[in-house]
């Protein structure tokens, strides 16, 4: 049975904390470094040149978020965390380069469970599980050469066999959600997928300044392996990003074992 009384303080409360009355708890935020230090954003982005983002500390009402099952299933539940979490409601999470979203995730974790993630792997030598942990506080960015990206925030590589000019872009949550959706595509077509080949395409802006769409789609598909290979490292040394990496010793058969740290719904409840 519904008590009035009750009702009637909760719409009170509801009242009070959207007024912004004095009984409003206000809870703490905090600064997170970007790695990408604002410099890849365009000019009406809240981030250009924005070295870091402020976030508020995960609330009870984060934590009803990862907890919700609508979420999970569709894949959007770490995405709606960072939405809540963040200060400037102008910020679209999809418009976040993805190496800014690693370090507010981990920044997240940090101030709601502690900067302590322990995690098991499976060793690659001897497929014994091995438990281990990082220190969230010591997690480090790449180290880039900015001077080396254009101004709009272009990556400019010369491939090598072709000769092609290729400018590049940065990818966003916009970008990857367009690849997967013509990945999906395909599939429901019974297309091949061609992963690699919707990447490049989100990736290519231009190549030697033509940005025709049907041009660069076919120019994806007929590059050289060796100019493939040659762009993709030289576009990854120039990426910005969080060093999520991890070095740990087999408890059964002491060989070393190299890997990521997970990131995923286990990241945030340590204890399930």
């Amino acid at each position: 049975m519904n008590n009035p009384q009750i009702d009637e303080s909760l719409l009170r409360a509801m009242a009070q904390a959207q007024s912004g009355g004095a009984n409003v708890y206000t809870p703490p935020t905090m600064l997170v470094d970007l790695p990408s230090r604002g410099l890849l954003y365009p000019e009406q982005h809240p981030l250009y040149n924005k070295d870091s983002v402020e976030i508020k500390y995960m609330t009870t009402k984060e934590e009803d978020i990862l907890l919700n099952q609508s979420y999970i299933q569709s894949g959007e539940v770490l995405d709606r965390v960072i939405e809540s979490v963040l200060i400037d409601k102008r910020i679209k999470v999809d418009s976040l380069l993805n190496s800014d979203k690693s370090a507010i995730q981990i920044a997240c974790r940090s101030n709601a469970y502690g900067e302590i993630f322990e995690f098991s792997y499976v060793c690659e030598k001897c497929q014994a599980s091995n438990d281990t942990s990082v220190n969230l506080s010591e997690v480090k960015h790449y180290e880039v050469d900015f001077d080396k990206i254009r101004q709009d925030g272009g990556i400019v590589v010369e491939l090598p066999i072709t000769k092609a000019v290729v400018k590049a872009k940065v990818l966003t949550g916009d970008d990857e959600k367009e690849i997967q959706k013509r990945v999906k595509q395909k599939k429901k077509h019974n297309l091949p997928e061609e992963l690699l080949i919707e990447r490049y395409r989100q990736i290519f802006v231009s190549i030697n300044d033509n940005e025709d769409p049907l041009f660069l789609a076919n120019f994806v598909k007929n590059m050289p392996l060796r100019d493939s290979r040659h762009f993709m490292k030289s576009y990854s040394n120039l990426l910005p990003g969080v060093d999520f990496s991890f070095e740990h010793e087999c408890s059964n058969c002491e060989s070393i074992n190299k890997g990521g740290v997970p990131v995923g719904l286990s990241f945030f409840y340590p204890e399930q």
